[in-house]
C-alpha cells in the first residue's frame, strides 16, 4: 500500500504546522477510486472553500490517515524543517502501523525524514502527481484552516479566519498593532515596532 505524506503551515508565522499521511481505504470500489481520484487530483477544488470541503469529505470518506502536529514552541525548537521532518514521520510510522501490511511512503517535497525504516522516498511536487499525497494535503489544509478559524475567536484582531497564520500585510500590520499572541511563531517576533 502506499501511504502519501504532506503538510500545510511551513510558511506560516502563526499556528501549528500540521501533517496528514494517507492510504486509500483498502477494498475501495472502482467507482469510489474513481470519485477520490477526481476531487483529489483537481487542482481547481483548492481554489474554494466549497471545493475544499466537498474534497476533504471524499477523502476521509475513501482513505485512512493519521493527522500529527508541531506546535509553535516545537517549531521555535527544532526549526521549521526539523519539525516538518519529525511531524512527517510521526504520522506515517502511525499510520504503517495501523495498516499492518507492506507499504512505501511517498513524502511530499525533496527530503526523506532520518530513522524510517519502511520503504520510502521523496517526491518533488508529489501534491500535484501522486494521489495519496494530493489527499493527504487536502485533509491537513481543511483541518488546518478550521483551526485558525477558531484561533480568530481566541485571538479576534489578527484576522487568522482570512489569512490562516501566513505573514500577509493585514496579519503584520495587526502584530505592530496588538503584540504577539500565544499562536504566534517565534519569528514573527520582527514585525513588532519598536
Amino acid at each position: 500500500m502506499i501511504i502519501g505524506v504532506d503538510e500545510v503551515g511551513r510558511g506560516c508565522i502563526a499556528g501549528d504546522l500540521l501533517v496528514c499521511a494517507f492510504s486509500v481505504r483498502p477494498g475501495i470500489s472502482r467507482e469510489d477510486m474513481d470519485e477520490l481520484r477526481a476531487v483529489s487530483m483537481d487542482s481547481k477544488a483548492f481554489k474554494s472553500r466549497k471545493g475544499r470541503t466537498k474534497a476533504d469529505l471524499v477523502c476521509r470518506k475513501h482513505g485512512l490517515f493519521e493527522l500529527r502536529r508541531a506546535s509553535p514552541s516545537v517549531i521555535d525548537e527544532l526549526n521549521i524543517r526539523g519539525a516538518t521532518l519529525w511531524a512527517m514521520r510521526e504520522a506515517a510510522v502511525a499510520l504503517a502501523a495501523r495498516l499492518g501490511v507492506e507499504t512505501e511512503v511517498l513524502f511530499d517535497g525533496k527530503d526523506v525524514p532520518e530513522g524510517m525504516k519502511i520503504p520510502c522516498r521523496a517526491v518533488i511536487k508529489g501534491d500535484a502527481s501522486v494521489l495519496e499525497i494530493s489527499a493527504a494535503s487536502i485533509i491537513a489544509k481543511v483541518a488546518r484552516d478550521a483551526e485558525l478559524e477558531k484561533a480568530a475567536l481566541d485571538y479576534p484582531g489578527y484576522g487568522f479566519e482570512q489569512h490562516a497564520g501566513y505573514g500577509t500585510k493585514a496579519h503584520r500590520a495587526a502584530i505592530a498593532e496588538l503584540g504577539l499572541c500565544a499562536i504566534h511563531r517565534s519569528w514573527a517576533r520582527k514585525f513588532l515596532t519598536a
